[in-house]
């Protein structure tokens, strides 16, 4: 046992092995090399497919800006030494996300000591580690230069030494250049730690430091966006689409009652006026291209870059008018980040297509699934019941730990930084939520939970335990 306590990977390499490919296994890596390429996935391929056969991000015949160029120039490595074969790349991504519990359990010896055995325990049969390791997206990346951002926090505050401040700015730049959504992460880190450190020097060079570097890694990118879109400063494309197609959309829907699909056709139909209005005579966008993210662009006759242009525009104006209700539903749907399911995720590659709705749900449903072996439907219950303890019981945990770390005052940079990963997401994601946003922040969820269960037990220990007899 004391070996095991000296070196926790005997324990959890094996283990976590087996769970992360456990899951691969049936889907994706002995699938065929197309199983893996859903939504997103499949644009993240073309995107570092073109970088092989173009040099440059293109789609559909087109400059792209849609997704940042890191990860889709990993893709193109991949590609280029092993083929247009994205299980090469995911097989290293699980191997990383072997590495990741291990080392989770390694750095958490000082915080929680024998309580990290839980920890990893606890990691290795995540729901959300094990599916997005396995995908080709960039949640997987963005989270992990989030844990080593924060790695060098805890180092930082431990040591006392600039150069683990300098990496742990640069590890939340890097993951602001795979994703649009990590880009003002490391603006809100920074305010945590000019919150709580006490020094007023301190803070200016700290501060100096990270807005240099934040500006330093920014600034090539905006440079590569200009060259090709002559349009300043632009990150990304994608985020004029969520905003203008998506968030106000799903925000019309719940302001106006309208369904999904009569919110989106509306969105179209105002760009299609809009348009019509400057001098073009487009036709109305026929059902159901309004409802194809890419075919109501090309059905508008507008290339990307002029798609985010009139977007951002017609965005701008919606939130003039419409500010305070959509703040509202963006602050009220911001919740769901903790209770959406990756169910549709973990259907797709287990080739189970059919919706399942819980709603109706009963113990003759039940009972009638199994005598009908079907099997996948409880399998896919049983696993949307497994995410929502792991989502809803951490946070409980979490803010166990966070209502004993304000009551002893504890000004601890680390753990503060913990909690402003998991508030970021919750607060920036808004009304178009998805599944897998909530991995961006799971693993740090996992160890506040921990934390929390720790204190707990530990105060409990105090009030029974430490009475005289």
């Amino acid at each position: 046992m004391n070996i095991l306590k000296k070196h926790e990977w005997l324990v959890f390499v094996p283990l976590a092995f087996i769970t992360h490919f456990a899951f691969a296994y049936n889907s994706v890596l002995f699938n065929g090399p197309m199983q893996s390429l859903l939504n997103d996935s499949w644009l993240l391929h073309c995107l570092g497919k073109s970088y092989v056969d173009e040099g440059q991000m293109m789609y559909g015949g087109e400059y792209s800006l849609h997704q940042l160029p890191l990860y889709p120039l990993l893709i193109s490595v991949f590609y280029r030494v092993f083929g247009e074969d994205p299980r090469y790349l995911l097989a290293f991504q699980i191997g990383l996300s072997i590495v990741f519990v291990n080392c989770m359990v390694r750095v958490c010896r000082g915080i929680l000591g024998e309580w990290r055995f839980l920890l990893g325990l606890a990691l290795c049969f995540d729901l959300h580690l094990v599916l997005y390791s396995a995908c080709l997206l960039t949640e997987f990346w963005v989270m992990s230069f989030w844990a080593l951002g924060l790695f060098f926090i805890y180092k930082f505050e431990k040591a006392k030494e600039l150069r683990f401040w300098i990496l742990s700015i640069l590890s939340f730049c890097v993951a602001m250049n795979i994703k649009p959504l990590a880009l003002f992460l490391p603006l809100f880190i920074l305010l945590i730690l000019l919150v709580l450190k006490e020094s007023f020097l301190g803070k200016l060079k700290l501060f100096g430091i990270a807005v240099l570097l934040f500006i330093l890694t920014i600034s090539p990118l905006l440079v590569r966006n200009y060259l090709i879109s002559n349009k300043f400063p632009l990150l990304t494309t994608i985020s004029a689409l969520n905003l203008w197609y998506y968030n106000i959309s799903y925000a019309r829907c719940l302001t106006e009652g309208l369904s999904l699909a009569e919110a989106k056709a509306d969105q179209v139909e105002i760009m299609r006026q809009y348009l019509n209005a400057n001098g073009h005579d487009i036709e109305p966008v026929p059902h159901p291209v309004y409802l194809d993210r890419h075919g109501h662009r090309h059905a508008l006759g507008l290339t990307e870059f002029e798609y985010s242009e009139h977007a951002n525009k017609l965005s701008s104006d919606f939130l003039k008018e419409n500010f305070f209700s959509y703040s509202l539903c963006h602050i009220s749907q911001s919740k769901n980040v903790f209770y959406i399911s990756n169910l549709s995720w973990v259907k797709l590659v287990f080739h189970h297509y059919d919706a399942i709705s819980y709603s109706g749900l009963s113990f003759q449903k039940v009972k009638n699934w199994i005598k009908n072996k079907e099997y996948k439907q409880v399998f896919f219950l049983f696993v949307r019941g497994y995410e929502l303890c792991y989502s809803y019981g951490f946070l409980l945990l979490a803010l166990i730990g966070a209502i004993f770390k304000i009551k002893n005052k504890d000004r601890s940079i680390f753990y503060w930084a913990l909690w402003t990963v998991v508030l970021y997401v919750f607060l920036i994601t808004g009304v178009n939520t998805w599944g897998r946003f909530r991995f961006l922040f799971m693993p740090f969820l996992m160890l506040l939970g921990m934390i929390g269960l720790k204190s707990f037990i530990e105060m409990l220990k105090l009030k029974f335990y430490s009475k005289p007899i």
